[in-house]
């Protein structure tokens, strides 16, 4: 049985719909903090606010509707918190697992020019797993407001 140019194109269109949606996201929580390093270097606040936690982002949302019912601001809220036209400039040198738990994995980075231009950056990462994925947690705004409680 021969399908017809016209079912052909429709087949063709349906697959360029549906294609890009199903995009992998990295399975490995190494590689997922690598596709999140990497979408803040080239700006992509979209690629970057995706490998975030629904959590941290169910937080973000929060701080920025309240700060944009403070100032009346009608625009997306989101550009309230985060300043949209930064990109980190250092390269990533080294991602690596301090410790495991069950749904969370702490991961120990580094970046910069480890050298004789600069020292390096090093700094611990939260990871969390949740809906089969791994998700990105960052302390929020320093510590206050958080996501992240300090464990005791």
């Amino acid at each position: 049985m021969r399908i017809g140019v016209g079912p052909r194109v429709l087949l063709l269109c349906l697959l360029a719909i549906f294609l890009p949606a199903c995009e992998r996201q990295p399975t490995d929580v190494v590689d997922t903090y690598r596709s999140f390093y990497q979408a803040a270097t080239q700006g992509d606040w979209e690629g970057l606010t995706a490998l975030m936690s629904p959590r941290t982002m169910a937080h973000f949302r929060g701080l920025g509707g309240r700060l944009a019912r403070l100032s009346h601001y009608q625009g997306e809220v989101l550009d309230l918190v985060f300043y949209r036209d930064i990109k980190l400039h250092q390269p990533l040198r080294e991602v690596s697992v301090l410790s495991r738990q069950e749904g969370k994995v702490i991961l120990k980075v580094r970046a910069g020019p480890c050298g004789e231009k600069g020292p390096c950056l090093e700094k611990q990462v939260i990871m969390v797993r949740q809906a089969e994925r791994w998700w990105v947690e960052p302390e929020v705004l320093g510590g206050m407001g958080s996501t992240n409680p300090k464990e005791k």
